[in-house]
């Protein structure tokens, strides 16, 4: 990815970013930690900014390595709330693997998550756009068929075209006559 889209990308989610209070932790070492918003909900963004700390720390998010981008001052990490993330505390890490003291752990801390209600509008369909008619089902099941012979050959199936005709007689492929023609 370039620089110009990679920083266009990062723009666009800090200004999608809910304006609400940030949790900030002052840890050893002058490492500073900003967490925006303070207690995100699920299917937000959340930005860690890291200010103060060594150019080689790391930041791990609920147990996982998060990506860091430079910014002003530090670092930065977007991490996305799944939407189904349970409510709670999330932790986070930022730690120096060049330091063994406490596993290089240069601040920690959680994120405390909220709950959210997603509205949910029930549908209704026709019960011919739900269940399948017999000729539908069936025509189904022959396409199904002939997709499994078609993977089982591999490339020496050259063709797997199924002949769809009122006229013959599928199974034998017997042609039958015409009945305007007599």
């Amino acid at each position: 990815m370039d620089d110009a889209r990679r920083a266009f990308l990062i723009g666009a989610a800090l200004l999608a970013l809910p304006r609400g209070p940030s949790a900030e932790a002052a840890q050893e070492g002058g490492v500073q930690v900003s967490v925006t918003p303070g207690s995100p909900r699920p299917g937000d963004i959340v930005l860690l900014q890291v200010t103060g700390g060594p150019p080689d720390l790391r930041v791990e998010w609920d147990g996982r390595p998060a990506l860091l981008y430079p910014s002003a001052g530090g670092w930065g990490a977007l991490v996305g709330l799944d939407l189904d993330v349970r409510p709670g505390p999330i932790g986070w890490r930022v730690t120096r693997p060049s330091v063994a003291k406490n596993g290089g752990a240069l601040a920690a801390g959680a994120v405390t998550v909220r709950s959210r209600a997603f509205p949910t509008q029930p549908l209704t369909l026709p019960k011919g756009m739900v269940d399948l008619d017999a000729a539908t089902l069936a025509r189904v099941e022959t396409e199904r068929a002939a997709l499994q012979i078609h993977c089982l050959l591999g490339e020496a199936c050259r063709g797997h075209d199924i002949l769809y005709s009122s006229r013959i007689l599928k199974k034998t492929g017997l042609r039958l006559p015409d009945s305007s023609s007599r």
